[in-house]
């Protein structure tokens, strides 16, 4: 027997769970006030929990006049861990900023996870350093996000070539100022 919850419960039993230890049933039992240590059912009597899927874009109803619809629907959560787990994406743009200064202003997008990692290291929460299903860390899959802030801020050169990371001079300015010197 399959239990379907919407995205909303979904997180909220995700936010109740002790990582790595915890599966929905033990959730469920600690939220019941059910003994924790009760013999689990046989096999054939478990239900099988499954998580809602992320829906695409493409997968969005459309209403009857084929426009998307109106957004009433409640959307699923854009992350999987609750607020505070990760490291801001904010905070990766200093350290960003500093291993390209020491890499002579430029670098390689693949480069960038390794040369940002003995900068970032000392900031990184514990599910910064947790892998994702690919067996990589997750602030690995974060980095290109935080660079894209670091380019909304005028801090990385849009005009560089693709797959290259170039500081602009405004970025070494705010990484100046990152690191108290004057310019």
């Amino acid at each position: 027997m399959n239990i379907e919850v919407d995205s909303e419960v979904f997180a909220a039993l995700q936010r109740e769970a002790v990582p790595l230890v915890d599966n929905p049933n033990d959730v469920l039992r600690r939220l019941l006030g059910l003994d924790p240590t009760e013999e689990r059912a046989s096999a054939g009597d478990q239900i099988v929990f499954q998580p809602p899927l992320p829906r695409r874009p493409a997968q969005r109803a459309a209403s009857s006049n084929g426009a998307a619809g109106t957004g009433s629907a409640k959307r699923p959560s854009k992350s999987r861990r609750a607020a505070g787990e990760l490291l801001p994406l904010e905070a990766y743009c200093p350290h960003i900023l500093q291993a390209l200064i020491a890499s002579g202003g430029e670098l390689r997008s693949r480069e960038v996870p390794d040369a940002l990692a003995p900068l970032l290291e000392p900031h990184l929460f514990a599910a910064d350093k947790g892998l994702d299903a690919d067996g990589v860390p997750v602030w690995h899959g974060r980095v290109g996000w935080a660079g894209s802030l670091c380019r909304k801020a005028g801090h990385l050169d849009l005009a560089a070539p693709r797959g290259i990371w170039r500081i602009t001079h405004d970025g070494r300015e705010a990484a100046a100022n990152a690191n108290g010197e004057s310019r």
